[in-house]
């Protein structure tokens, strides 16, 4: 089976709205086959029969990986017949309001799959905004540096007694709204912008705003990619201090955000999300 294939069936269990109903592994993936796919019902069949397996236990390492804090919205019930269900409040153990909340994400992941990549810049702007940035930029269409965002987040008092944190955290950032996971290469030509932002290089001081260097808090580089990432632009990000986001993160942070319209209905809550980035272009 093309791995294509697998990550679009995959990623699009991630779409799914919340039911509760108990749902047959198998008779998903024929499905899944035959919608998004495009494949005939006795191939859909046929299909589901030979790969269920090999996706049924890459389904099942999904949940337990907890990959960067993503919360699973799954929950296996029986291994042998291949049969799961979705989380409920009763899953979240003094705090039913996030399962709650959680149900926007699979909306909000179907909205940001829509985004232009103009659209995917200002969405990491609109979350530093939910974190608390007092200060952003979303820097105009174009070469900019290779900078699509500038962000200043304040930490709360007590960072400082942990970090050595006295000011808000600078961010300089970049977007990639790719088809495909981001190579090491693109975080390597990062860390030369990171590097020139800091050093305030004269070929791209201009176009940095006045109140990022006028801030003394420290910088930090940020990438958020719709794919995620591939394991060499991970090691690299992680060993020259550059936070890494994919859209399934992105969509949690807004979901669970207490912010974000939290009460608002899940579909609702994701058309919302459009309104707030239009508003930032």
């Amino acid at each position: 089976m093309p791995t294509s294939e697998k990550n679009i069936l995959l990623e699009s269990l991630h779409r799914m709205p919340f039911t509760d109903d108990t749902i047959n592994f198998n008779e998903l993936l024929i499905e899944k086959s035959r919608l998004i796919l495009g494949k005939s019902p006795i191939d859909a069949e046929q299909w589901a029969h030979v790969n269920a397996p090999g996706l049924w236990n890459d389904f099942r390492a999904m949940q337990d990986s907890n990959i960067n804090g993503i919360i699973s919205q799954f929950v296996i019930e029986d291994v042998n017949a291949k049969k799961f269900r979705f989380v409920r409040p009763t899953d979240f153990q003094g705090c039913p309001n996030k399962c709650s909340l959680l149900r926007a994400r699979p909306y909000i992941l179907q909205e940001i799959d829509k985004f232009t990549s103009r659209q995917y810049e200002a969405l990491a702007v609109y979350l530093c905004i939910l974190l608390g940035a007092d200060k952003y930029l979303l820097t105009p269409p174009g070469n900019e540096g290779g900078v699509d965002f500038y962000a200043s987040v304040r930490f709360s008092d007590s960072a400082h007694y942990i970090f050595g944190i006295k000011g808000p955290v600078r961010i300089i950032g970049q977007s990639k709204k790719y088809s495909n996971k981001v190579e090491d290469s693109k975080v390597k030509e990062f860390l030369f912008t990171l590097e020139a932002v800091k050093t305030q290089s004269a070929a791209i001081m201009r176009k940095v705003p006045p109140w990022f260097y006028a801030s003394q808090g420290h910088v930090l580089g940020w990438i958020v990619a719709h794919k995620g990432f591939q394991s060499g632009a991970v090691d690299r990000s992680k060993n020259h201090g550059v936070l890494l986001a994919d859209s399934r993160e992105v969509a949690q942070v807004l979901a669970l955000s207490k912010k974000f319209f939290p009460s608002r209905v899940p579909s609702e809550r994701a058309q919302l999300l459009t309104t707030k980035i239009n508003e930032l272009l």
